[in-house]
C-alpha cells in the first residue's frame, strides 16, 4: 500500500565530511516499519523510528547519512520498495550554499480561497521547477506549515463551537473529556496529512530538507496573543498539548522526549544549526507567547546565548529565522482603537502578535542590540528572515552609534518574504501600513525603516511569493523574491544582494 504521507524531508546537521537528512513517511499502522533503498554516497540508513501511532496510522522517521563529496554535490535518490524514486542534492562543506524560504502555506478562512490570483500550490510548482533547474539543498518553513483555524468548524469537534458560545465562567470551568481530546489529536494528525500530500507540497518536501518553525496557525489564529483567562482555560491548554505533538512528529521529526538537532536547552523549542558559511538560529516564538510576552525571560537568555555562539564560530552570515516580522509598522495606533472598543475584535489578536506591539517592544530592541553587537564583534552579516503578514517586504536596522571596524556591521536586513499560499492582504491594508511607516522605531541609536524592494516600486508586494537564497563563490547571499504575477509566465523576480562583513 502506498504511503498516506510522504517522504517529507528534514535536514538533521552537517559537518564537513557528513551531511545528515531524516525522512517521514506516515503508513498504515499494520505495515511494517519503513525500510527505504537509497543510491549515491549513502554512508548509512538507520532503522526507522516509530514517532506518533494515530488511527490505525504510523509516522515513522528514516535517518541517512551521507558522505560529503570533496568538490561540487552529489545526488541521492531514495525510495521505499515499490514507490517512485525522489531525490536531493548534497553539497561539498566549500560550495555556496542555496537556500530557500517560504511560509503561510495554507488559508485562515475558505473565503480567502478565492482572492488568489492562480491555482492554490502554484508557488509551490514554481519552487519546485526552480529546484529542479538550481537545486536547493535546504528550506527554511518560517511558519504557518498548515493552518489549524479550523478545528473550530470540524465536524467531529462541534462541541469547540458549543464551548466558544459558553459564558466566561462555565468556559473556565469546562475540562475536556479524554475521547474530546483524542478527537483534537486526530484532527491535528489528519491536517498535516492532507496538507502536504497535495501536488507541488509534497513533492518539494519530498526533494529538499527542511528547516520548519511554526506560528500562530500550525495551532489556530492568535495563539498565544488572546487575553489570558482565555488562553489559561482548559480547553485551550488541551489544544495546544495536542497541537505541539503534532507539530514535534510532523516539523520537527522528534519522538517525544527528544529535542531537535541543534536544540538551545531550556528555549522552548529554539534550535541553531550550521551549514557550510552559514549559521541559522531559528527562535520558537509561540510555545511560550503570553500577551506579556514572546519567550519567558530564561528562554531567551539562552537564545542570546546561543546567538552569540553562532556568531563566534566563524560563519560569514547568520540567519535568524523570527516567524513575525521584526521590523514592520507597529500598528499602535490602531491597537489603542482597538482598545477602545469594547468586545472581542477579529484583527485584535494579529495586533498583538507584532513585535512593535506595546508589550513587546523591549524584547525586540534586546534582541537586534545583541544581533548589532553580535554582527560587529564576529564580523558576520546577520540577515533577520520572516514571513506572516502576507507580502514580501525588505527592512533594514541600522546602528547610529560610531561604528566599530568593520564598519558596515551595522546593518541588518529583515527579509520577508509571506504567503506562499494565503491570499495577500487587501489595497486598504497597504495602504494603511504606508501611513504608519513613521512608527518605526525600535530604539536608542537605532534608524529602521522599510526598503523599496530593488526593481520594485513599492515597499510592501501583496502578492504570493517564496524567497531564493542563492549563495555565491564570494560569499554574497543574493535574496530572490519570486513573486506571482496573473501571468505565470510573466512570474517577476527581485534581488537584493546580501554582502558578507568586510
Amino acid at each position: 500500500m502506498p504511503a498516506i504521507l510522504g517522504p517529507i524531508l528534514g535536514f538533521r546537521g552537517a559537518d564537513d565530511t557528513t551531511w545528515r537528512v531524516s525522512a517521514l513517511w506516515v503508513l498504515p499502522a499494520r505495515d511494517a516499519a519503513p525500510k527505504p533503498n537509497a543510491s549515491g554516497a549513502v554512508l548509512a540508513i538507520a532503522p526507522a523510528v516509530a514517532l506518533a501511532t494515530n488511527a490505525e496510522r504510523t509516522a515513522w522517521r528514516v535517518d541517512f547519512s551521507v558522505t560529503r563529496p570533496n568538490k561540487s554535490e552529489v545526488y541521492v535518490d531514495y525510495a521505499l520498495p515499490g514507490a517512485a524514486k525522489n531525490w536531493f542534492a548534497v553539497p561539498s562543506a566549500g560550495l555556496p550554499l542555496q537556500t530557500g524560504f517560504a511560509s503561510c502555506n495554507g488559508f485562515a478562512d475558505p473565503k480567502y480561497k478565492k482572492k488568489v490570483a492562480g491555482p492554490r500550490n502554484a508557488r509551490w510548482e514554481h519552487l519546485l521547477g526552480k529546484h529542479k533547474k538550481h537545486p536547493l539543498h535546504v528550506l527554511l518553513l518560517g511558519g504557518d506549515q498548515v493552518y489549524g483555524d479550523s478545528i473550530w468548524r470540524a465536524c467531529d469537534l462541534d462541541w469547540l463551537a458549543k464551548w466558544l458560545d459558553l459564558g466566561a465562567k462555565k468556559k473556565a470551568e469546562f475540562s475536556p473529556t479524554p475521547e474530546q481530546r483524542k478527537a483534537v489529536a486526530k484532527f491535528y494528525f489528519d491536517l498535516y496529512c492532507e496538507r502536504w500530500q497535495q501536488e507541488g507540497v509534497k513533492d518539494v518536501l519530498a526533494g529538499v530538507p527542511t528547516l520548519m518553525m511554526w506560528d500562530d496557525h500550525d495551532i489556530f489564529d492568535g495563539w498565544g496573543s488572546h487575553d489570558e483567562p482565555l488562553q489559561n482555560t482548559l480547553v485551550f491548554k488541551a489544544i495546544f498539548a495536542e497541537a505541539d505533538a503534532a507539530f514535534r512528529v510532523f516539523q520537527l521529526q522528534v519522538k517525544p522526549g527528544e529535542a531537535p538537532p541543534g536544540s538551545i536547552a531550556g528555549a522552548a523549542l529554539s534550535y541553531a544549526q550550521r551549514v557550510n558559511e552559514i549559521a541559522i538560529v531559528v527562535l520558537d516564538l509561540r510555545s511560550e507567547r503570553t500577551p506579556e510576552q514572546v519567550l519567558a525571560p530564561k528562554s531567551w537568555e539562552r537564545v542570546l546565548a546561543a546567538i552569540d555562539l553562532a556568531a563566534a564560530a566563524g560563519p560569514k552570515h547568520l540567519f535568524v529565522v523570527s516567524g513575525p516580522p521584526v521590523l514592520f509598522p507597529s500598528a499602535s495606533t490602531f491597537e489603542k482603537v482597538i482598545d477602545a472598543i469594547p468586545g472581542e475584535q477579529d484583527v485584535e489578536d494579529d495586533l498583538r502578535d507584532r513585535w512593535g506591539s506595546k508589550p513587546h517592544v523591549k524584547a525586540r530592541e534586546t534582541l537586534v542590540q545583541r544581533l548589532l553587537r553580535a554582527a560587529a564583534a564576529n564580523r558576520v552579516r546577520v540577515t533577520l528572515l520572516s514571513g506572516d503578514v502576507h507580502m514580501a517586504a525588505l527592512g533594514m536596522i541600522k546602528s547610529t552609534r560610531q561604528p566599530a571596524a568593520p564598519p558596515d556591521a551595522h546593518i541588518i536586513y529583515n527579509l520577508v518574504s509571506s504567503p506562499i499560499v494565503h491570499a495577500p492582504p487587501s489595497k486598504l491594508a497597504i495602504f494603511a501600513l504606508k501611513l504608519l511607516d513613521k512608527e518605526l522605531e525600535i530604539g536608542r541609536d537605532i534608524d529602521a525603516k522599510m526598503l523599496k524592494l530593488p526593481g520594485a516600486d513599492a515597499r510592501y508586494l501583496a502578492q504570493r511569493n517564496w524567497l531564493r537564497l542563492r549563495g555565491d563563490a564570494l560569499g554574497v547571499v543574493n535574496a530572490e523574491w519570486w513573486v506571482e504575477s496573473k501571468d505565470p509566465a510573466k512570474d517577476v523576480m527581485y534581488a537584493k544582494p546580501i554582502n558578507p562583513v568586510a
